[in-house]
């Protein structure tokens, strides 16, 4: 979720940007995901998100990076 102002999203518990957070659970090993976003987990199923995870790795290679404009997108 963007502010107002434009600026990424901050997570307000832990200081991390939504891209930040976003970027360590999609390349986080499979045991640590849970620790990291256990509601996304849990409604999803671990072996579906393993699916979805290595069907995406598949289709745009390893995600080894990510980046952000002013705006946040």
């Amino acid at each position: 979720m963007r502010e107002e102002t434009g600026k990424p999203a901050d997570s307000g518990r832990t200081g991390h940007s939504a891209a930040d957070i976003l970027y360590r659970f999609l390349t986080a090993e499979r045991a640590h995901r849970e620790s990291l976003a256990p509601r996304v987990v849990a409604a999803v199923g671990g072996e579906r998100l393993d699916r979805m995870l290595e069907s995406t790795r598949e289709r745009v290679g390893d995600i080894t990076g990510y980046g952000t404009t002013p705006t946040g997108w």
